[in-house]
């Protein structure tokens, strides 16, 4: 094994952190969680697109916006397709810049909620629930 060299070494990382803007995965533990990682590869794998950085936050995580052919072949946020299916939702608290992002999606999500797919299979998902979910998971 060699060692790296010293000039590489210096190269900043290409890989980035990124989330999904204004969207949080099912809570672990709902069963879907596994669901909506594999649909996230299904929709993602082997395809070109573009993110766009909406903003990042204090902690360096670029929040993006991918859009992706819909069923009707127009180009959609990723966000929506897997709101409409129940394995995303909304975040309870969005950043203010997000709220014409937040405007599109409170459709797809009503979808997925009047359809009872997913996470919503048995109506609606309790905040507080969640909440005590993520901080016993910290």
């Amino acid at each position: 094994i060699v060692p790296i060299p010293e000039n590489l070494k210096e190269i900043a990382p290409l890989a980035k952190k990124f989330t999904l803007a204004c969207v949080t995965p099912p809570m672990d533990g709902s069963g879907w969680t596994d669901t909506a990682f594999e649909r996230l590869g299904e929709l993602t794998y082997d395809q070109t697109f573009d993110a766009e950085v909406l903003f990042r936050d204090n902690k360096g995580i670029s929040h993006v916006n991918i859009k992706t052919k819909g069923e009707d072949k127009k180009e959609v946020p990723l966000q929506s397709m897997l709101l409409k299916e129940g394995l995303a939702r909304i975040v309870k608290r969005p950043d203010y810049s997000m709220k014409f992002l937040v405007g599109q999606l409170r459709s797809f999500q009503a979808e997925g909620v009047e359809g009872r797919k997913g996470i919503w299979e048995y109506g609606e998902v309790s905040d507080e629930e969640e909440e005590d979910t993520r901080r016993k998971r910290k």
